[in-house]
């Protein structure tokens, strides 16, 4: 009969008709009115459930056998106390679960739970109030609603294990005291949320106490993104989106944001700036909690993800589809870096570890005498160039008219940096982070802290292979050989001597449940101090000639960040917004470069002093970018109907103002006017031993025999002002019982933009773009003004509960970065090459669309399959524009006519748990990205491409990469550790010259694994020890001369032109930077 009852209730929920209480203290499945006195004392459950029949009319239904099988000892009483207290007290001691049908109570075992990693438990103590050194033992505490229930120990403890991460109400009970129920108590994966329970006497009470639960922040768990709360927000969210929590984060060796974002799907990072999907740079945003991030760039718009430590980062999100409440400048995705966040906790967290670099520890490097204030980084009032010569208005005059004034301006600079060895040892860092919250009202207002101080200075020595200006290749028919004609080959030697320090402090007041405002604050600095020493043949003069060149740079750059920013929810009403300030400096004073050269074929061993040139000059270029950012987004929900979800109405403002100003100075050491053969002496094959200095001090002359200084004609100053101003308005709504959720919208924005040159004109309004027939040829710039309507649409469907498909499109549009809207021409020495401006860019617009399965597994789980499919009308790109004359090679950014990016994506998220009990402690993360780019550029008639059509893959694509992560985490023991894989494709740096011979530069492919272990000795102290690029793969750029986008050998393919030239791929640079091994200490109070 019992069989058959639960068999019937079965059957009933299958229907729908939920009448399962689950050992709820909810009464109103059992009659409230329905008192009972019962005392009992032994070991056979059966006993008292006949005892409860007896007395209350109630029947149980329940399986014999499992009855029998219970071995546990009970003891129960209660005098006039509530039938549903009576059952969920005995329910506690028994370990089983009931329902209720009617008369009838239908007792079950419960079933078996599967804790994911990413768990938590409530703790703690319940007293007598009355008398706080008087434990309860014997106290009832369960999560409403649910299945977890426990009884107090001896000592009036409890816990509760296995919670999913959320909020939860607790439920109190022990005879002859008021019940009480505790709200809100946060759980969080992997913590402990540590609460006490004071009881007040009166069993004769009927109704509860509500209270909410008043934490102890000294135990209280400190708030972290979990992969359970990721895989939630890429559920929920209407677009495309992915990204990398905290529990990745912490267990990996990452220094930084750039290392951290390797790591999820579709994304990659070149010099330090995120590629998504393939999309270079400029096509992607970066944004810190919610505020467009500067750029300390002189040449980009990107933002530098080596200024963001990883110590400060609570989880990263990658946003690839549009929606309306995103900016619109995007075409790859929307990176959004989340730093950590207060939390209701009292902690202090210190970290200390020393890491060893293969190559670069342990050795003596070329470095030189700096300043005293280096250690913090503020050297660079210490290398200054005389202030006149930093004033963008000052022109220095000709030698032949002012030599005097000349003269004094060369005897002016500051002091020759001399090199000298220097022996490096360890790198070291170290972090600090304080927690704190402190409890302002009884009615739940609480302000909670963060101040967060790290500290980084590492050293690197980086050996690179240089080839440049490669020429023909030869077969010698007779031995079978290939060679190459003349070429420039080089070293470079780089001396880095980095230092990073950032302080964070936020504070959020809390009001109850619904309303928060917070204030975030974070200040970066970070110092590259390089020495580089070049040594090769000679650049386009006689290859016989060797060059030597040393250059010292000390570069500073300072971030800050400002933010205020409140959340509120009133109903179906909710309220976000923030206001804040940004600013970024970029400075590097007095960069030098000194130049030797010598005749190898007379004496290898004497080298002279090479004035003139790029490579021999004193420089100085100073960036800074202040932002101000608000915005603001309202939500209002409707409800629909029961089987439906809420539709969801939003619309908000956006407001950003950018200004930044650039100025530079660059100076050239060259012969002056009466210079003869002999007026520098000669020098050994070590050039560090005082003759730069002796000849800068002693050889500026006005009689013009020495040195003299001349001003480059390159403008030094460009400014621009960008306002964008924005308003969106979006629906979510939720069709056919919610298994289909639309949301779309349109977002417009307006942007306003003002280009200086160094005189302040603004730019003009047309350029001369060519001669014909003896007429100039105008072609007009840009609109200071564009406006663009953005509308997006997010589609979800969902099959199940597990399985959903997202199908999104979305416009955007990329604007042309500052300084390739400018006049200024960059050098960049280190890559060889000049890089210049051009005012006609225009906006390049980008079609998005995407389609992607996601398959929901477990609450931590996420399996998802996907395309992409992107045009961009006038791309923007740097392409090469080198002419053979040159000496060095030049790019340029131009709009291409179309291009198009297209691709397939994967992602698994899987505890191991399935194969094995034990496999529960590992969790695979993997994800993979192939895609193909198509860049088409016409009027190519007769070009040596043949056709009209000129087809390669868009500039910064990779072909495919993939990201594998396997990590072991066992909470009991506190140890945890991980193997992580990255394999990026050969992608495409710089674009092929258009009319050209010549082929485009590519990164190859490059390997990549980094392993870490963490173990906790004590509850307050953890060791930590892993190594990042265990492989020391090389880093290899290429030069495709034979036009097949791949690497080939000297005899693989090589392209024969009609005058019988061959040409074939050669390596043009190539370094490796070393694995590199950690150990660390942390501790916790």
């Amino acid at each position: 009969m019992q069989r058959f009852l639960i068999l019937a209730l079965v059957c009933i929920q299958a229907l729908g008709v939920n009448a399962r209480t689950s050992a709820s203290f909810n009464d109103t499945k059992v009659d409230k009115n329905v008192r009972l006195s019962l005392e009992y004392e032994g070991n056979d459950p059966r006993e008292v459930l006949e005892l409860i029949q007896r007395k209350t009319g109630y029947r149980f239904a329940y399986d014999a056998e499992l009855i029998r099988s219970i071995r546990k000892h009970i003891s129960i009483k209660v005098d006039n106390s509530p039938l549903g207290d009576v059952l969920a007290y005995l329910m506690a001691q028994i370990g089983l679960e009931y329902e209720v049908n009617g008369k009838s109570i239908i007792l079950y075992k419960p079933k078996p739970i599967r804790i994911p990693q990413s768990r938590g438990t409530i703790g703690g103590k319940v007293y007598d109030a009355d008398n706080p050194g008087e434990p309860l033992m014997g106290a009832t505490v369960q999560v409403e609603g649910s299945q977890w229930a426990t009884v107090t120990d001896f000592d009036g403890m409890f816990e509760l294990k296995g919670l999913p991460e959320g909020e939860y109400s607790l439920l109190v009970r022990y005879v002859g005291f008021v019940p009480q129920r505790l709200e809100h108590i946060g759980v969080i994966g992997g913590n402990r949320t540590e609460i006490e329970v004071a009881m007040v006497q009166g069993g004769d009470a009927l109704d509860e106490v509500v209270v909410t639960a008043d934490i102890n922040v000294k135990v209280s768990p400190i708030e972290a993104s979990t992969e359970e709360s990721l895989v939630k927000v890429i559920q929920e969210a209407s677009g495309i989106v992915t990204g990398i929590s905290n529990f990745q984060i912490a267990q990996s060796m990452d220094r930084d944001a750039g290392d951290v974002v390797k790591r999820v799907p579709g994304v990659s990072v070149l010099d330090e700036f995120v590629i998504v999907r393939g999309m270079s740079k400029r096509y992607n945003l970066t944004m810190l909690n919610g505020m467009t991030l500067p750029s300390a760039e002189m040449d980009t718009r990107a933002f530098n993800l080596n200024l963001l430590p990883t110590g400060i980062i609570d989880r990263i999100m990658v946003y690839k589809s549009p929606s309306p409440e995103l900016p619109g400048n995007f075409g790859g995705g929307v990176v959004k870096i989340q730093t950590k966040n207060s939390s209701t906790a009292r902690r202090f967290q210190m970290g200390v570890s020393t890491q060893y670099r293969e190559g670069s520890s342990f050795t003596d490097h070329i470095g030189y005498k700096g300043s005293g204030k280096d250690w913090y980084g503020g050297g660079v009032e210490d290398r200054q160039l005389p202030a006149l010569l930093r004033d963008p208005s000052y022109t220095l005059p000709p030698f032949g008219q002012y030599p005097g004034e000349v003269t004094e301006m060369g005897k002016s600079l500051p002091d020759v940096r001399l090199p000298e060895k220097q022996h490096h040892d360890l790198d070291v860092r170290a972090n600090f982070n304080y927690y704190d919250s402190w409890k302002l009202t009884d009615s739940g207002i609480r302000l909670n802290n963060l101040t967060a101080l790290s500290y980084t200075n590492e050293r690197q020595f980086i050996e690179k292979k240089y080839t440049e200006q490669a020429e023909s290749i030869e077969h010698n028919e007779e031995t079978g050989e290939w060679t190459r004609g003349r070429k420039y080959l080089a070293n470079d030697s780089i001396y880095l001597d980095k230092l990073r320090f950032s302080a964070m402090e936020n504070l959020n007041l809390v009001i109850g449940n619904d309303h928060s405002i917070a204030f975030n604050s974070f200040f970066n600095r970070s110092v590259n101090d390089q020495v580089l020493v070049r040594q090769g043949n000679g650049i386009g003069g006689s290859y016989d000639n060797s060059q030597k060149t040393y250059s010292y740079e000390y570069q500073r750059r300072d971030l800050y960040q400002l933010q205020l920013a409140g959340s509120h929810a009133f109903d179906s009403h909710s309220i976000e917004w923030s206001a804040g300030i940004n600013q970024v400096e970029d400075y590097t004073p007095d960069l030098q470069r000194f130049n030797y050269t010598n005749n190898s074929v007379s004496d290898g061993n004497q080298w002279f002093y090479l004035p003139g040139g790029l490579e021999n000059a004193r420089i100085d270029f100073h960036t800074k970018e202040k932002g101000k950012s608000a915005h603001m987004d309202y939500t209002r929900t409707y409800e629909t109907n029961k089987e439906g979800g809420p539709l969801k109405i939003k619309a908000g403002v956006y407001w950003k103002e950018n200004d930044r100003i650039f100025t530079s100075g660059r100076y050239q050491i060259e012969e002056g006017p009466n210079a003869g053969p002999n007026s520098y002496p000669n020098m050994d094959e070590a050039p560090w031993d005082g003759l730069i200095k002796d000849l800068h001090e002693d050889y500026f002359s006005e009689d013009g025999t020495g040195l003299i200084l001349v001003q480059s004609a390159d403008p030094g100053k460009y400014s621009i002002d960008d306002e964008v101003r924005a308003f969106y308005a979006s629906i979510g709504l939720p069709l056919l019982g919610n298994k289909l959720v639309v949301n779309g919208g349109v977002r417009y924005e307006w942007n306003e933009r003002f280009v200086y040159d160094e005189n302040g004109n603004q730019r003009p309004d047309s350029v001369v773009v060519d001669f014909i027939d003896g007429h100039q040829v105008y072609e007009r710039t840009p609109d200071r003004i564009q406006k663009y309507w953005l509308p997006s649409m997010n589609v979800a469907y969902h099959l199940s509960k597990e399985l959903i498909i997202k199908g999104s499109y979305g416009k955007t549009v990329d604007r042309p970065q500052y300084r390739e809207q400018s006049n200024f021409n960059y050098f960049d020495f280190e890559m060889g090459s000049i890089i210049y401006p051009n005012i006609l860019l225009k906006d390049a617009t980008i079609d998005n669309y995407d389609l992607r399965f996601e398959l929901y597994p477990g609450p931590s789980e996420f399996i998802a399959v996907g395309g992409f499919y992107k045009r961009l009308t006038d791309a923007i790109e740097r392409s090469d524009v080198s002419d053979s004359s040159w000496n060095f090679p030049a790019f340029k950014y131009g709009n291409t006519d179309e291009a198009k990016v297209y691709g397939i994506e994967a992602e698994v998220r899987k505890n191991l748990g399935f194969i094995d009990p034990f496999m529960e402690y590992f969790s695979l993360i993997v994800n993979a990205s192939w895609l193909k780019s198509e860049v088409k550029i016409e009027e190519e008639v007769g070009s040596v491409y043949g056709g009209a059509v000129f087809d390669r893959p868009m500039q910064g694509t990779s072909p495919y990469i993939v990201n594998a992560g396997l990590y072991f985490d066992h909470r009991d023991s506190g140890t945890k550790t991980s193997v992580v894989y990255n394999l990026t494709g050969p992608r495409l740096y710089s674009a092929p010259p258009v009319r050209s011979q010549h082929g485009g530069l590519y990164e190859q492919r490059r390997h990549v694994l980094d392993l870490s272990l963490s173990q906790r000795i004590t509850k307050a102290f953890s060791v930590k020890a892993g190594v990042q690029n265990l492989l020391n793969s090389p880093i290899q750029f290429y030069k495709d001369e034979n036009l097949n986008n791949k690497p080939n050998k000297i005899d693989e393919n090589p392209r024969v032109f009609e005058d019988g030239r061959m040409w074939n791929d050669y390596v043009e640079r190539e370094w490796k930077e070393g694995a590199y091994f950690s150990l660390g200490l942390n501790f916790e109070f």
